[in-house]
């Protein structure tokens, strides 16, 4: 009979335990080093505090682990690529490239976004001076870095979504501390696959 209640249990869903918020991190950090490649479709929506101006772009993500990161948006005035020590960055209908380390906002931009992808959220929260909150949902794990200190510049709060049943990063959003709000969505989420090279390739313009 205590058999018969425990498969039944197992059936309805109840006798699954969630996983204490402290094991939470490295829970996420493990899948996220095992991550080869992603591909996604993405919405990005921007909020501009001083206009309360909102923008909604789309596009097509591509990670390969790890240290290429690209978003080819649907939009000719948005687009980003991270490839090795190399960035492209089109904001506006302006774009920029170089390398990486010389510039120091890109800099710092690629370590937070491939940290984020790689599930290393409790490095994110210690370079960036920030206390680290896990908040468990039905399908997800929600982190909310939260900076400890205003600044001029940076990110007033980080919070991240990720996935319960493989720790695969859902969304990002960026709070500034200017009030600006930068959110991002993938969905249709593809792992393991190849991804052409030419998906990380450096626009020349």
């Amino acid at each position: 009979m205590k058999h018969l209640f425990t498969i039944l249990l197992a059936f309805l869903g109840l006798g699954a335990i969630a996983l204490p918020a402290a094991e939470v991190p490295a829970k996420i950090g493990t899948a996220g080093a095992a991550l080869t490649t992603v591909e996604a479709s993405f919405t990005h929506v921007k909020t501009v505090k001083a206009t309360g101006k909102t923008t909604t772009f789309t596009g097509t993500y591509y990670y390969s682990a790890t240290d290429r990161l690209a978003m080819h948006y649907d939009q000719a005035s948005e687009g980003i690529v991270l490839s090795g020590d190399r960035f492209f960055i089109r904001r506006g209908g302006k774009a920029n490239k170089g390398h990486i380390k010389n510039v120091h906002q890109m800099e710092q931009l690629s370590g937070i976004l491939f940290a984020c992808i790689r599930g290393e959220v409790q490095d994110v929260a210690d370079n960036n001076n920030a206390t680290l909150a896990v908040k468990t949902e039905k399908s997800a794990w929600i982190i909310t870095l939260t900076a400890k200190k205003k600044a001029s510049k940076g990110y007033a709060k980080i919070v991240l979504r990720y996935r319960q049943s493989d720790g695969l990063l859902e969304s990002l959003r960026f709070e500034e501390f200017n009030g600006n709000v930068n959110e991002y969505t993938l969905s249709n989420c593809k792992t393991g696959g190849v991804i052409p090279a030419a998906k990380f390739d450096i626009p020349k313009k």
